[in-house]
């Protein structure tokens, strides 16, 4: 997590002002974060895809979906993600709750007044969620003639060009075909988050090139927190569109 600013919560809580009252403590409490707030479970899962936050806050009285649906569709979509869940209630947690407990994922607050106790939890939240993204992206240098990545291999991560040029090519030996560059401000390896596929070329540093290395795990958090990103995405992508209209005439 790059800094408590690009922090982002989601207050899901069956009662409207409780729900109101913990989403204006906390701006007041923690300034300039993103708050969002959802009436019921249905309306949290919808706001939840349309802009994931980091941090949920929820109580077990949801309607409209369960909080148990609501906890499962979250872990569902964020999967390797890291996030945190906090919950109101002072029922007994299911067996799979109590596991994202061990795992540091969910704290329980009991019902009754909150406002210490959710200071507290958030704290410990936020301290966790700044834990867990320590390396979420990273710079280096790639050597004339290195190979970033061989067609077929595993994908786990996204790359920006921030300086220099690679060179990407499809097929094995005398079969290789130059398909085409990559340059400053674009990206490559994208295509592996949005199909879920293995590296469909081999890229190649044509000069030495710097390279900001991204998590494919956490790389649709980094679009929904940075427009510039998406807006290299597309930039990538309309030169990619331009290349095979040209091969095509």
């Amino acid at each position: 997590m790059e800094n408590l600013n690009s922090i982002r919560f989601l207050v899901a809580l069956s009662s409207s002002e409780t729900r109101r009252q913990v989403a204006d403590f906390i701006r007041t409490q923690f300034k300039d974060l993103a708050v969002y707030e959802a009436q019921n479970g249905h309306d949290a899962l919808l706001k939840f895809e349309a802009d994931p936050a980091d941090l949920l806050i929820l109580d077990t009285e949801l309607t409209g979906r369960s909080y148990q649906q609501v906890i499962e569709s979250v872990q569902e979509r964020l999967k390797a993600h890291k996030h945190q869940i906090i919950l109101l209630t002072s029922i007994p947690l299911p067996q799979p709750l109590q596991e994202l407990v061990k795992a540091q994922v969910l704290q329980v607050i009991p019902a009754g007044p909150i406002k210490e106790r959710l200071t507290a939890s958030i704290g410990q939240a936020i301290d966790r969620l700044n834990r867990s993204h320590p390396n979420e992206m990273r710079a280096f240098l790639l050597k004339a003639g290195e190979v970033l990545c061989k067609e077929g291999d595993p994908a786990t991560h996204v790359y920006i060009v921030k300086k220099g040029r690679l060179r990407v090519t499809v097929g094995v030996g005398e079969k290789a075909i130059h398909v085409g560059d990559v340059s400053a401000g674009e990206f490559v390896g994208e295509m592996a988050y949005f199909n879920d596929s293995l590296r469909s070329a081999t890229v190649v540093a044509e000069e030495d090139t710097d390279l900001i290395e991204v998590q494919l795990a956490t790389f649709g958090q980094i679009i929904h927190k940075k427009p510039s990103v998406m807006a290299a995405i597309l930039k990538t992508f309309a030169k990619r569109i331009q290349v095979l209209n040209r091969n095509r005439t």
